[in-house]
């Protein structure tokens, strides 16, 4: 085991994923560390790397606010962004809706668990979308933008975006469904699949997703929001 994947040394995500839960449930600590180590011994370096990690969220905040011209995500500031380890926990989270720090996780770990390691795969220059409210999102309005990031082979990380659409297609418009009463009502639906690669969204997934909601132009403004930002923090 752990000569395959695309993970950490060879292992394969589903291997790290396991292997994090398993120190979790053993010893109370995320990944079994009691204690971090440089932050320790060196907190002012520690504080610098975390500063610049953060700052390139909040950077890739303000700059991608200014494609989607979305009352809800231009005016309201319904966006957000947050990098996240191989397996899908997060490191730092910009500014905007906190909400989304566990929601786009459990896009990740659903993803890993799912074997999409193996099929469809992930690869570099991919991107994957997922608004599916079972998978642990609020609700269909929020819309998250996810792709991976390599180094030398491996996937370092992910980066994830959310923006709040102003309509999702479902049984009433706008951007809250209120009058739904079960998951048929609730509009376009997007389980975690690959809608990009090669950096690039694809072309019949822009033309699904606009034939889906009532408001096309501001989903595609909104997706072309979300993936400006991811790509500037990767």
């Amino acid at each position: 085991m752990g000569t395959t994947g695309i993970g950490w040394g060879g292992k394969t995500l589903l291997e790290m994923l396991q292997e994090s839960e398993r120190l979790f449930r053993e010893t109370g600590h995320y990944y079994g560390m009691k204690e971090l180590e440089l932050k320790e011994e060196d907190p002012f370096r520690w504080m610098q790397a975390y500063a610049k990690i953060r700052g390139a969220l909040v950077t890739a905040r303000e700059v991608a606010i200014h494609i989607s011209a979305s009352p809800i995500v231009r005016s309201i500031g319904e966006l957000a962004f947050v990098l996240y380890t191989p397996e899908g926990d997060a490191i730092a989270h910009s500014t905007g809706i906190l909400v989304h720090v566990h929601t786009m996780s459990e896009d990740i770990k659903f993803m890993i668990r799912s074997g999409y390691e193996d099929d469809p795969g992930i690869r570099e220059g991919d991107i994957f979308t997922c608004n599916d409210p079972s998978l642990g999102n609020v609700h269909t309005t929020d819309v998250h933008t996810l792709i991976p990031v390599f180094y030398e082979g491996e996937l370092i990380a992910w980066v994830g975006g959310v923006t709040h659409e102003i309509d999702i297609g479902g049984v009433v418009p706008g951007h809250d469904i209120t009058a739904s009463t079960s998951r048929f009502e609730d509009g376009f639906y997007v389980t975690a699949e690959k809608t990009g690669k090669n950096d690039v969204p694809r072309r019949d997934w822009r033309i699904r997703a606009q034939r889906g909601t009532r408001a096309p132009l501001y989903f595609d403004l909104d997706e072309k929001c979300r993936v400006a930002g991811v790509y500037m923090i990767k």
